[in-house]
């Protein structure tokens, strides 16, 4: 069998290719994050919490643990898990090499599911998201 996947990956797209050969990628599926581009305040329809307490002077913020961005950063790492698992699951591929921007690579770790872990043959922190197809295949293939 020995068919290997690439996720080409950072916050705002996900490119998922089959290694043909040693030295050639083919597209199978792209996944984009349309939020990821917007600004927090666009994420956020109101303001955070407050909470008065009576032996204190003023208000009380609350902040939340995670921000709006993270929290979109999360779904999306967790959007690309479920398509790689859903194809694991239907033995598309034996093996994953993962390649994701550095601010993004370790959210895609934390979210995967610990079978897919397992197909992983490789991580490389490199944010070629905004690179074309063909530069892609020119850097990864090599």
């Amino acid at each position: 069998m020995n068919r290997s996947w690439v996720i080409v990956a950072n916050k705002s797209s996900a490119r998922v290719y089959e290694r043909i050969k040693r030295k050639d990628l083919k597209l199978i599926e792209s996944l984009e994050n349309p939020t990821a581009k917007t600004s927090e305040s666009e994420q956020v329809s109101d303001r955070r919490g407050s909470m008065s307490q009576s032996h204190s002077h003023g208000q009380q913020s609350f902040s939340p643990k995670t921000t709006a961005k993270e929290h979109n950063e999360i779904s999306f790492a967790k959007e690309i898990n479920d398509f790689l698992e859903k194809n694991r699951t239907r033995n598309k591929f034996d093996k994953l090499e993962i390649v994701a921007a550095p601010s993004f690579l370790g959210i895609l770790k934390k979210n995967l599911d610990k079978e897919l872990g397992k197909q992983v043959t490789q991580y490389t922190n490199k944010d070629f998201g905004e690179r074309s197809d063909r530069e892609i295949k020119k850097l990864i293939a090599s």
